[in-house]
C-alpha cells in the first residue's frame, strides 16, 4: 500500500508540476514566451498569419503552449518522417525559436501551428513578424499540434518537399 501511495504521489508531482515560463507582451499582436526548453512568439488571434490554417483563430495561452511543447517532445519520435530529418530535429529542439499560431479546426478543436527557426541563423527581434524560409533543410521546419487529441501532424522540413 505504501508503495502504491508513493507511485501516486510521484505521478501527481510530475503531472501537476508547473514549468517556469516567462512571458512578455511585445505589442498588441504578439507575446514573447520562454520556457526551459523553448522560446518564441505567440501571435494574437487578430494577427494575419498566412498559411497557418483554420478560419477561426485563437490566441494561444501560456498553458496551451506548454501543453503543445509537451505533446511535441513526447510524440516527435513517432512522426512518419521520410526525409530522415527527425533525429537531428529531436536532438536539437532547444536550438530553435518558435512562432505559435492558434486556430480552431473543423471539429472545433484547438490546433497550434508552430514555425521553427534555427537560433544561430535568425535574429530574435524578427520573430514578432511572420517569416517564411524557402530552403534551409532541418534548420527551418513546421508542425501542427492538435491539443485535445495530443496529435502531431503536417510535419514539414523546408527544402525537403
Amino acid at each position: 500500500m505504501k508503495k502504491l501511495l508513493f507511485i501516486f504521489l510521484l505521478l501527481s508531482v510530475k503531472v501537476f508540476a508547473q514549468e517556469e515560463v516567462k512571458s512578455q507582451r511585445i505589442n498588441d499582436q504578439c507575446v514573447y514566451i520562454k520556457g526551459k526548453k523553448f522560446e518564441g512568439i505567440a501571435f494574437d488571434e487578430k494577427y494575419i498569419y498566412l498559411f497557418a490554417g483554420g478560419n477561426q483563430k485563437f490566441t494561444p495561452t501560456t498553458n496551451d503552449i506548454i501543453l503543445a511543447e509537451r505533446i511535441l517532445i513526447e510524440n516527435i519520435a513517432n512522426i512518419n518522417d521520410t526525409s530522415n530529418q527527425k533525429l537531428f530535429i529531436r536532438k536539437n529542439l532547444k536550438k530553435y525559436y518558435r512562432q505559435y499560431v492558434g486556430y480552431i479546426n473543423d471539429q472545433n478543436e484547438k490546433v497550434i501551428f508552430i514555425n521553427f527557426f534555427w537560433k544561430k541563423s535568425i535574429n530574435k527581434t524578427r520573430l514578432n513578424e511572420q517569416m517564411h524560409v524557402l530552403d534551409g533543410g532541418n534548420h527551418y521546419w513546421q508542425i501542427r499540434i492538435n491539443i485535445p487529441k495530443s496529435k502531431l501532424f503536417d510535419f514539414y522540413v523546408n527544402g525537403e518537399g
